[in-house]
């Protein structure tokens, strides 16, 4: 990251477009850079290939995702996800169904010795760079869970809430742009595993709930991460900047 920061340095930068409000904060505190220009849109994805055709919530389980490529990454918050999972089996009495996609040995890194397999099942998904095999992912899941300590966008957010899944993070960087608390998902005081838990109890109970949320992700993904939409957006910041 420093090796980028100074070569970034070294170029005749004119404007920088940041991903979040939380980027474009930080280019703003930066000595180097504060004097540039910057401007906020979001990262774009395909909608029509993002989504699914039908939503179903089973009565007696509930479907959560968790992606993360580096499990040992102390900013990808696995550590707190375990214990999230933790509280969740003891608490819930629906079975809970992790589908992970991600590093492998998943199961055996999450090392919950205290439960028997009664409520908690974990579907394991082949790392993959492959939209269609990211696809299958989202669409057997109900919700998905991003603990991460910081996030600069959080593009898999963005995917599944296209793909009609709301977001239950802890509210921090570009997330807190990307998802509306109670429209879209939730977002949790950071790092509070315990209200975590205590939310994805809540609304494995509440399927009407969890179908407007469901709902409510795909229209905004549409109308915020939407290739047209961003274009639409770039080409007029290119515009101000040559007609400057």
């Amino acid at each position: 990251e420093k090796k980028i920061y100074n070569l970034k340095k070294k170029l005749n930068v004119t404007a920088f477009i940041a991903p979040s409000n939380w980027v474009k904060k930080k280019v703003n505190l930066s000595k180097d850079f504060n004097k540039i220009q910057t401007f906020r849109i979001a990262n774009t994805l395909d909608t029509n290939f993002f989504k699914k055709n039908k939503i179903k919530y089973k009565k007696n389980s509930i479907n959560l995702g968790y992606c993360v490529d580096g499990l040992k990454q102390y900013h990808k918050g696995f550590d707190l996800f375990s214990k999230i999972i933790k509280n969740l089996s003891k608490k819930s009495k629906k079975k809970i169904i992790i589908h992970f996609l991600g590093d492998k040995n998943f199961e055996e890194k999450l090392n919950l010795k205290f439960y028997e397999t009664k409520n908690l099942k974990i579907i394991q998904y082949p790392k993959t760079n492959k939209k269609i095999e990211l696809l299958k992912f989202y669409t057997n899941i109900d919700l998905l869970l991003v603990t991460s300590r910081t996030e600069t966008f959080c593009q898999v957010a963005s995917e599944a809430m296209s793909c009609s899944v709301p977001i239950v993070a802890f509210k921090i960087g570009g997330l807190i742009d990307i998802v509306e608390s109670k429209r879209l998902g939730r977002l949790i005081k950071p790092f509070d595993v315990n209200s975590f838990s205590n939310v994805l109890t809540n609304l494995s109970k509440n399927r009407l709930s969890m179908s407007k949320m469901s709902s409510n992700c795909r229209n905004h993904a549409i109308k915020n991460f939407d290739y047209k939409i961003i274009s639409n957006k770039t080409h007029k910041i290119y515009k101000y900047l040559i007609g400057r």
